[in-house]
């Protein structure tokens, strides 16, 4: 993540809790890409591996 990208996703976090936020970076090569941010119990999941399950649930319904 670039410092650029680091800055924006700490100005957003900021303005959606009160608390303090510290931004942690790890990989981790199963989600393909993307992201998932963890916010204390909550969770963003905008990988392309959640994307691709997502996808295989909504043919797999039909």
């Amino acid at each position: 993540m670039t410092s650029e990208l680091e800055a924006k996703v700490m100005a957003k976090l900021k303005t959606l809790t009160t608390k303090e936020v510290t931004l942690s970076n790890s990989v981790d090569e199963n989600i393909l890409g993307g992201f998932i941010l963890r916010v204390g119990d909550q969770q963003y999941d905008a990988s392309v591996s959640n994307q691709l399950n997502t996808l295989k649930r909504k043919f797999t319904i039909n």
